[in-house]
């Protein structure tokens, strides 16, 4: 039996270096193993392992978890969404930005049908349809819209960990057959006659500014940015409560304190993305999307 964590200030210890501990590796033994299950896969299978053998308390944990999911991931949706400057999303031309909201909706309308389908053999009780919808959300928009999801609605811990597991399987096996099509996307691109001319330059200014920015990062960049983060989610926390109450009044209680918070923050995000913040060297460290984003 290995000894309990019962105090909040060890879990958070224990939660941090388990993270850190499965990205170090990642960046340093170069396993492939890596390629397929990634870290953020990692921690939820080890969690749940360390829970079902008692290293944690529960009750004596749990608050500290609360406090931990519920501030921080308002600060990462916010730092994540500072990278999304819709100006150079706009210069993919409509036809790709038509693309991706024609991939949005074929997707929205394939969970809407097959959810009633499948439903029953779903399990999950009553709370399954949140799992389900917040799989959808990391389809769009990657692991930030899946983690906003899960705090937005009723989402079950255990059925949040069966999607992210299929979420996983899913993007693997899809990733690793672009990998394969590599070789073969001239050969694609002039025969349907694509125009990628505008997609490369882009891509080049990309790996152009990342390329500059990783070398112009410092320690006082990480800590304007920790410290901008952590205020933007407790300031959107005070606003999200504002805006369910007012919500309540009118009658629209379906919005709870969660969503608002979520709203909120995700627009702050998108308009600072425009700003100078946008810029910022260590944002662009702490946002290099993963393949599956």
């Amino acid at each position: 039996m290995l000894p309990a964590i019962e105090n909040g200030f060890t879990f958070i210890a224990f939660l941090m270096f388990l993270a850190g501990g499965l990205l170090a590796m990642e960046k340093y033994t170069k396993w492939k193993v890596f390629n397929w299950v990634p870290p953020l896969v990692w921690i939820y299978i080890l969690n749940m392992v360390f829970c079902t053998l008692g290293l944690y308390n529960s009750e004596g944990v749990s608050a500290a978890y609360g406090v931990l999911k519920n501030n921080l991931l308002y600060a990462m949706i916010f730092v994540m969404l500072l990278r999304c400057d819709f100006r150079k999303i706009a210069k993919l031309s409509g036809r790709m930005i038509a693309i991706f909201l024609g991939c949005s909706i074929t997707l929205a309308l394939g969970f809407i049908v097959g959810f009633p389908i499948f439903k029953g053999s779903l399990g999950g009780g009553e709370t399954i349809w949140g799992a389900t919808a917040a799989l959808y959300a990391s389809w769009v928009g990657g692991s930030a819209n899946m983690a906003a999801m899960q705090d937005a609605l009723p989402v079950d811990a255990g059925a949040y960990a069966c999607a992210l597991t299929l979420d996983t399987v899913c993007y693997s096996v899809w990733i690793a057959l672009l990998l394969f099509a590599v070789k073969y996307a001239g050969k694609w691109n002039k025969s349907v006659k694509a125009d990628t001319s505008k997609l490369e330059a882009v891509a080049a200014a990309a790996n152009a500014e990342v390329a500059n920015e990783k070398k112009q990062a410092k320690a006082v960049d990480w800590i304007w940015l920790i410290g901008l983060a952590l205020i933007v989610s407790a300031l959107s926390q005070k606003i999200g409560l504002v805006m369910n109450n007012g919500l309540k009044e009118i009658g629209l209680d379906m919005f709870d304190k969660g969503t608002c918070t979520t709203l909120f923050v995700t627009v702050l995000g998108l308009v600072c993305a425009m700003t100078p913040l946008g810029k910022l060297p260590a944002c662009l460290l702490y946002t290099s999307p993963s393949p599956r984003d």
